[in-house]
């Protein structure tokens, strides 16, 4: 029978005043310090089992709450968490139900908090394995099978056994299933080692496999850019050959260098521009003194037309005095 969390429910949990939430298969709690996470884990610890001593407790809890549990055939388990009051049962006699007990060293592997992934304190010890792999009422099946004899023997602190001789036959039998045991043990313990290599030889074949993924991603991407390196001497071969090239390129200077001519012409009609200005503006004035002496001209020239009239009219002595006023007027001309 498979487990998952279906909700969680509690009030007054540290700085959270009150959670209620439906979860999926995968779920992300994440926010400040001090802001409830370790809090909601200890909640789970303290909700799920019965026996917390395998988790040093990290906040002291003050809270009221519930954890909804669906089995894989559909049905609901809740785990009600009331500070003070005894749980009727873990999640160790939930799994129990379907099977062998769930020992507390290996219910310690379904949460990891604070990183710690340790199942004991010192790592994989004997007396962890016999925790493990042997219920409690094994010993007291073994204890009550042991004669009143070997139950009195002393083990002296060399390790030796002080046993009446009545129990002798029944201590090198039970000495050679001691050994027995610790045989098996440490056969245990070899094969944990053997996981564990077994494990990092998985993580190497992984590496190993990316590696060779990696090779092939590179010699994918060089053959591409063979390619193209491929298709751009193609192009170069289409291009003109190195004498139209220089022939092209003086042309190109010789254009930059006309440009540049150009330009400069540009700038010194650019900085004549005031002097044409006063030059335009000196003949305007020019003909218009011509204009105004022409008129000028044609007026004296009327004038003295109606004079030569009037002079053929006007007596001699008059006559004179007008010759010498048109004297005059003539060396008024320009």
């Amino acid at each position: 029978m498979s487990l998952r969390i279906e909700r969680i429910s509690v009030r007054n949990l540290g700085p959270l005043s009150s959670f209620d939430e439906g979860l999926a298969d995968l779920n992300l709690f994440y926010g400040l310090n001090e802001s409830g996470k370790t809090y909601l884990v200890e909640f789970l610890i303290s909700t799920l089992f019965k026996k917390v001593d395998y988790w040093k407790a990290l906040r002291v809890l003050n809270c009221q709450g519930r954890v909804v549990l669906r089995t894989s055939d559909g049905k609901t388990i809740e785990l009600v968490y009331s500070r003070g009051r005894k749980k009727p049962q873990g999640l160790g006699d939930i799994l129990s139900k379907d099977g062998p007990s769930v020992n507390l060293p290996l219910l310690k592997t379904l949460i990891v908090r604070a990183g710690d992934v340790r199942i004991g304190h010192d790592g994989i010890s004997k007396d962890l394995l016999k925790d493990v792999f042997f219920q409690r009422n094994f010993y007291t099946e073994v204890y009550k099978n042991i004669p009143s004899t070997v139950q009195k023997a002393t083990i002296e602190p060399d390790g030796t056994i002080r046993i009446d001789k009545r129990g002798s036959q029944q201590k090198d039998r039970i000495t050679e299933e001691l050994k027995r045991i610790d045989a098996l043990i440490e056969e245990l313990q070899r094969t944990y080692d053997r996981a564990k290599l077994r494990e990092l030889e998985i993580k190497r074949q992984a590496l190993e496999g990316e590696i060779a993924e990696q090779i092939k991603a590179k010699r994918h991407r060089a053959y591409i850019l063979s390619e193209e390196i491929k298709g751009i001497e193609k192009q170069l071969d289409g291009l003109p050959d190195e004498t139209l090239i220089e022939r092209i390129q003086r042309d190109i200077d010789e254009f930059l260098s006309l440009k540049r001519q150009l330009q400069e012409k540009t700038n010194q009609l650019k900085s004549f521009a005031p002097a044409l200005q006063e030059l335009n503006k000196v003949q305007e004035a020019l003909e218009v003194q011509k204009r105004a002496r022409a008129y000028r001209a044609w007026c004296l020239s009327r004038e003295v037309l109606k004079l030569k009239n009037e002079l053929q009219k006007t007596p001699s002595d008059i006559l004179q005095e007008l010759q010498v006023n048109y004297s005059k007027l003539r060396d008024l001309e320009p």
